[in-house]
């Protein structure tokens, strides 16, 4: 995972990052990376963290769609945001995973 320069990235490649992008969204992400908009204050950047991760894993393992994974996404980061004590847990948890997509 990387903290990018989230404005070069849409100077570069696309217009309407934000937040963050992984490799099976974006192919200018390099494959297994997640990036992260370093516009994002600290406090914001796990919730992108888990959205991004949880995204890519439902794309790589269970080979849904963008916009079905992003839709589930939204909804774990949402209840993260609720609920964000466990949050660095399911990082974690996710970032195994994609580990094991290598």
């Amino acid at each position: 995972m990387w903290l990018v320069n989230g404005r070069a990235v849409r100077d570069l490649f696309y217009t309407d990052f934000t937040h963050g992008g992984n490799d099976k969204v974006y192919k200018f992400v390099p494959k297994y990376e997640i990036w992260l908009d370093d516009n994002l204050s600290p406090a914001e950047r796990r919730f992108a963290a888990v959205h991004e991760l949880y995204e890519r894993n439902t794309m790589a393992y269970k080979k849904l769609c963008y916009d079905d994974s992003h839709d589930l996404a939204s909804e774990l980061e949402l209840f993260y945001r609720h609920n964000p004590k466990n949050v660095m847990k399911r990082i974690r948890y996710e970032a195994h995973r994609a580990k094991d997509d290598c």
